[in-house]
C-alpha cells in the first residue's frame, strides 16, 4: 500500500511567480516567466497556433540565454579563485566583480527581452489576465495547500481504518496535473469534491462501527435472558 506521505507527495504545488516586494509588484508578476506563461496557457486561453509560435521563440532564445548564464558562472568562478587566494589584490578583485555584475545584468536583460517577445504574442486582455493570475498566485496557492493538508489528514485516518488509499492517490495526481497548468479554480473544486467524499466515507465508517457497537449489548442481554 502506498505510504500516505508518498501519496500526498505526488501532488506538488509550484509557483514560478514571486510575491510582491517592498518596492511594489515584482518583475515576475508584471512580466511572468516563459514557463509560467506556458503552464497557464489554458487559463489564459492562448490559441494553440499562437502557443506554438511562442514556444518556437523560446527555443530559439535558449542558446543565447544559456551562453549568458555560462558567462556568469565562469566569472563567478574567476572571482572566487581570486578571493580564495586571499591576496586582497584590490584592482583585480574590483575588475572581476565588475565583469561579473555586467554578466548578471546581461542575463537579466536577456530574460526581460524574451518575456516581452513572448507576451507580445498575447492580446492586451490576455496580458491583463496573466498579471491578475500572477498577483493572486500566492493567495491561491496558500488556499490550495490548506486543502491538500486536509486531504492528507483525512487520508491518514482512512488508512488507519484499514481502507485503501490508492484511489485518493490517483485523484490527487489528476488534481495536480490540472493545477500545474494554471487551472487553479478547477483544481480547487476537485479538491472540494474529494474532501466531501473522504469526510462522507469516514462518517459512514464511523456510523457503521457505532451501530455494531450499539448492537452488541442487546445481543449480550438476549443471551443472558436465555
Amino acid at each position: 500500500m502506498v505510504h500516505i506521505k508518498m501519496l500526498i507527495a505526488t501532488f506538488v504545488l509550484t509557483s514560478a511567480v514571486a510575491g510582491a516586494s517592498s518596492a511594489g509588484e515584482s518583475v515576475d508578476t508584471l512580466l511572468p516567466p516563459p514557463r509560467w506563461t506556458f503552464n497557464h496557457a489554458d487559463a489564459l486561453k492562448i490559441d494553440p497556433q499562437v502557443r506554438k509560435e511562442m514556444e518556437k521563440l523560446y527555443r530559439e532564445a535558449e542558446p543565447g540565454y544559456h551562453e549568458a548564464v555560462g558567462k556568469v558562472q565562469a566569472r563567478t568562478k574567476s572571482l572566487h579563485e581570486t578571493l580564495v587566494r586571499d591576496e586582497l589584490d584590490r584592482e583585480t578583485i574590483l575588475k572581476r566583480m565588475k565583469k561579473l555584475l555586467e554578466a548578471e545584468t546581461e542575463v537579466k536583460l536577456y530574460q526581460v527581452k524574451v518575456r516581452m517577445s513572448l507576451l507580445s504574442k498575447l492580446s492586451s486582455e490576455q496580458r491583463a489576465k496573466a498579471r491578475e493570475l500572477a498577483r493572486r498566485e500566492p493567495e491561491v496557492q496558500k488556499a490550495l495547500e490548506a486543502k491538500v493538508r486536509k486531504v492528507q489528514e483525512l487520508a491518514e485516518r482512512i488508512k488507519k481504518s484499514g481502507q485503501s488509499v490508492d484511489e485518493i492517490r490517483d485523484r490527487m495526481e489528476d488534481i495536480g496535473k490540472v493545477i500545474r497548468v494554471g487551472r487553479h479554480d478547477e483544481g480547487s473544486k476537485m479538491l472540494d469534491q474529494l474532501l466531501k467524499q473522504l469526510e462522507s466515507a469516514l462518517y459512514d465508517k464511523g456510523s457503521a462501527r457505532k451501530s455494531k457497537e450499539d448492537g452488541n449489548p442487546n445481543a449480550d442481554r438476549a443471551k443472558a435472558k436465555n
